[in-house]
């Protein structure tokens, strides 16, 4: 009976309680802006329709060429599904001031160009859309942004 319990116990460790997200899909892209890529930010897929409740985060950072490889809720891959995209440009570092004389120092970081059009960083304005399928083509989940 004990060995019975410990089995079951052991059986649900190994198991866990499910994966709320379902099978998880390989999904790399690459992201340019005008031809060229982009050397860092955020990849977002959001969604569309979803209503079993399942709360999914689907994120990739972009690396230095460009590329991308999205991870849902810490674990690579993504369910299949329909997407809206968003991309977030990296974070600008913080300017440096001479708070006693109360302007910028000398060399001060000023506000960064923008690198796309910043319409691709909302869910309600941007274009992009994937749909993740087990079938995916070469270059199927590669975004191309604007200025």
């Amino acid at each position: 009976m004990l060995l019975s319990i410990l089995t079951l116990v052991g059986m649900i460790a190994l198991t866990g309680c499910g994966d709320r997200a379902g099978k998880l899909l390989p999904v790399q892209g690459k992201v340019d802006v005008d031809g060229r890529p982009l050397t860092a930010g955020e990849v977002r897929y959001l969604p569309e329709g979803r209503k079993d409740g399942t709360r999914l985060e689907p994120v990739g950072m972009i690396g230095s060429d460009g590329s991308y490889t999205m991870k849902t809720n810490g674990k690579d891959g993504v369910p299949a599904g329909k997407y809206k995209v968003t991309v977030i440009p990296p974070s600008a570092p913080a300017p440096s001031a001479d708070l006693t004389a109360g302007a910028p120092a000398p060399g001060a970081a000023k506000e960064p160009p923008r690198l796309f059009n910043p319409k691709f960083q909302d869910v309600t304005e941007s274009p992009l859309s994937v749909e993740v399928t087990p079938t995916a083509s070469a270059g199927q989940y590669d975004l191309k942004l604007t200025r």
